[in-house]
Formats: C-alpha cells, structure tokens, sequence
C-alpha cells in the first residue's frame, strides 16, 4: 500500500469501520522501506525487531492521535522508528568499541579474539599489532568499518562530521599499509 492507501485506511479507522491492522500493515511496509533505504546495512533482523517495536508504539498511540491524520501518525511512526535505531546504534556501538570504559586499544582487542574464531594464530598477532599503532578513534572507526558500517552511519554512531570518520579511516590505513614494510 501506498500513502493514499494509509490514508483511507487511517480514515476506515477513524469512523469505527475497521480494525487498526490495514493501517498497521501501511506503517510497518513504510517502515521497511525507510530503513532499507536509510540503514541498508543493518541487518534484517534487527531491522524486524526495530520495526515492531516501533508498531507497537504506534499502535498504543492510536486512541490518542485517533483525531488526527494519517500524515500526523506516520510522522509519529517514522520519528519512533529513527529513535529505536538510534538507540540501537548507540548500543551496538558500545558492544563494538566496549564503553565505558578508557581501554579502547590492544587490552580490548586481545579479550575479543578468542570470541571471533581467527583463522590463525599468526593472524590474531597482526590484528593485535595493528591495535596498536591506531590511535583509539583510528581504531573504533576501522572496527566499525570492519563491521560492515558506512561512513555516514560511524559519523551518527560516534557524533562526528561524516569528513572526519573519512579522514580517520584513511589515516588508519595509510597506517595499516605502512605496518607491514
């Protein structure tokens, strides 16, 4: 369904004529467009799970914007929908980097290698090494980076200007590439 579809849906609603799932069904395929175009790398089921947490926060407001428009629920929708990934991000960046806490370098990486199944010894040295010669922010954006993030997506996850994370990234491996000569 289309927005006019979520209109005469919201309306059919508003007189008592339906139930609220053809109006939840318009919001939740909006939602899955918004993040597949905004997030395309986050995962689809944590997409999922962001989506129908957001639908049953629009569904408990309902009676309350029951007198408004179908306009002024999608807003409501899609502005829960963006706090729930946004919080999402906050705490997924908080497992990667490992806040609070000061330690963002070697010690972190050491306790998380053993958890990621490396191919090889030798390998776990490099990626140890690597830790540290990268400044802590060089490397909570490789880490990101490695996680399959784009550049816009660390720039909100960290709060930086999206040509600062480019500029920390390239510093990172003009680093990397120079580590090994």
């Amino acid at each position: 369904m289309d927005r006019e579809g979520g209109r005469e849906a919201f309306e059919r609603y508003r007189r008592g004529e339906a139930e609220p799932d053809a109006l939840l069904a318009c919001l939740q395929e909006e939602g899955r467009h918004w993040l597949a175009v905004h997030f395309p790398n986050l995962p689809e089921a944590d997409r999922e799970d962001l989506l129908q947490q957001a639908l049953v926060a629009a569904f408990y407001a309902l009676p309350r914007l029951r007198g408004d428009s179908y306009d002024h629920l999608r807003s409501y929708f899609l502005t829960t929908l963006r706090s729930k990934v946004t919080d999402h991000h906050r705490r997924r960046y908080r497992e990667v980097v490992g806040l609070p806490g000061a330690s963002d370098g070697p010690a972190e990486l050491q306790q998380e290698l053993p958890a990621q199944e490396p191919s090889g010894f030798e390998e776990v040295e490099l990626l140890i090494d690597l830790a540290r010669v990268l400044s802590p922010e060089e490397y909570r954006v490789a880490r990101l980076k490695m996680e399959g993030f784009s550049d816009r997506d660390i720039a909100r996850i960290l709060r930086k200007a999206p040509g600062t994370v480019a500029a920390l990234w390239h510093r990172s491996r003009r680093k990397i590439q120079g580590f090994g000569t």
